[in-house]
């Protein structure tokens, strides 16, 4: 996956917005693993959580910021740990 995503984001958000998404992810899969107990890789989850969080920035439209690209973006990165496990 390229970083164009990445470079979007930080052109469209402060450094910090972007570091809170990249602590969302990691508390999204932290999450998620703690649930499954069968769970033998969390980092593996946390790297499907920050690629949902990629497809969130290049696929969500510009004027979309705040709490709606928090929400979708959480809807991504769950998806994408989902689809991991």
């Amino acid at each position: 996956m390229d970083l164009s995503a990445f470079e979007v984001a930080a052109r469209r958000a402060e450094p910090d917005d972007l570091a809170s998404h990249v602590a969302r992810a990691r508390q999204i899969a932290s999450a998620m693993a703690r649930r499954r107990r069968w769970c033998r890789d969390p980092e593996a989850l946390y790297g499907a959580a920050l690629l949902g969080l990629a497809d969130a920035l290049r696929r969500s439209p510009a004027e979309m910021s705040g709490p709606q690209f928090r929400k979708y973006s959480g809807l991504r990165m769950v998806g994408a740990v989902l689809d991991e496990l």
